[in-house]
């Protein structure tokens, strides 16, 4: 049966709603905060070394909220990956703008310095992804599901495997 009851999944991901309201406008805006989430990976390839793309959480953030935008505008149909992206992608923006903004950020500028790149980078991966998943969120008539709460520990907990073995 999986992680939905059985009609579920049309009750939490509704774009018959959509489709009704304003379905051209919010793809045009999709297209507009994918451009958005794009702004990150370029800054990184602009100003970062590639083989430590994998190590921070804030980049499985972004890649998570990429893979959201992108089955929102041209996979539709696959509600039940639409769903559990959106769950993960809203949470991990959360997360991630909340630990950045009040505990990392001015640590990392001081790490940084003068590099003017990576401090818009820093700013910018920390910002654009978060907006673009809220604007999203606010568009798209996507609920989340309470108990998707153990989805998130369990990709928490992976998340946190790996940065253990990678940094130990």
């Amino acid at each position: 049966m999986g992680p939905y009851d059985e009609g579920e999944i049309d009750t939490l991901v509704d774009f018959e709603h959509e489709k009704k309201k304003s379905g051209t406008q919010n793809d045009s805006i999709r297209y507009f905060c994918f451009c958005l989430i794009l702004v990150p990976y370029i800054t990184l390839l602009m100003v970062c070394e590639l083989k430590n793309f994998f190590r921070p959480f804030t980049n499985w953030t972004l890649m998570i909220s990429t893979l959201n935008l992108v089955y929102f505008i041209f996979l539709k149909t696959e509600k039940k990956t639409i769903h559990c992206l959106y769950s993960v992608s809203f949470i991990a923006n959360f997360i991630v703008m909340v630990v950045y903004w009040s505990m990392l950020h001015w640590e990392l500028m001081k790490e940084v310095g003068d590099n003017k790149g990576k401090v818009v980078h820093l700013c910018l991966v920390h910002t654009l992804p978060g907006i673009a998943t809220y604007i999203n969120a606010y568009i798209s008539n996507v609920r989340l599901k309470q108990s998707f709460w153990k989805v998130i520990t369990a990709i928490c907990l992976i998340y946190c495997t790996f940065a253990y073995v990678y940094w130990t």
